[in-house]
C-alpha cells in the first residue's frame, strides 16, 4: 500500500514535486552561498594583509631613505676620516721599513772587517800583566 499522499490528483503530484525542488534548491543555494561568503571573506583578509603588509613594506623604505639622507654627511665624513687614517698608517709603515733597513746596513756595516783594523791588532804578549805572587 501507498502512503496516503500518493493518492490523489497531479495537481497534488505537482505540489509536492516542486515542493521537494523547491528545498532541495534553498539547502543547496544556501550551502554554496556560505562556501562563497566563506572563501570570500578569506580572500578580502588576505588581500588587505597583502595591502597592508605593501603599505608597511614602503612605509619601511621611506623610513630607511630618510634616515640615510641623514646619516649621509656623517658616513661621507667617516668614510674621509677612515682614508686618511690608512694614509697615516702606510706613512708610519714605510718609516719603519726604512729605519730597519738603515740599523741592518749598519749593523752589517759594523760587522765587516776594516782594512786598518788588521794593523791595530796587538800580540796578545803585550796585554800580560806580571802579578806579584
Amino acid at each position: 500500500m501507498l502512503p496516503p499522499f500518493w493518492h490523489g490528483t497531479m495537481r497534488e503530484h505537482y505540489l509536492l514535486l516542486f515542493g521537494a525542488a523547491g528545498a532541495i534548491a534553498t539547502v543547496s543555494s544556501t550551502i554554496a552561498a556560505w562556501l562563497g561568503a566563506r572563501f570570500g571573506a578569506r580572500r578580502a583578509a588576505r588581500d588587505a594583509a597583502g595591502h597592508a603588509a605593501d603599505d608597511a613594506a614602503r612605509v619601511a623604505e621611506r623610513a630607511v631613505e630618510r634616515a640615510v639622507a641623514a646619516l649621509r654627511p656623517q658616513l661621507d665624513g667617516l668614510r674621509h676620516t677612515v682614508e686618511s687614517t690608512a694614509v697615516e698608517v702606510e706613512r708610519v709603515a714605510e718609516a719603519q721599513r726604512f729605519a730597519a733597513r738603515l740599523l741592518a746596513e749598519r749593523t752589517a756595516a759594523e760587522r765587516a772587517p776594516r782594512p786598518d783594523a788588521a794593523a791595530r791588532v796587538t800580540p796578545r804578549s803585550e796585554f800580560r800583566v806580571p802579578t806579584p805572587h
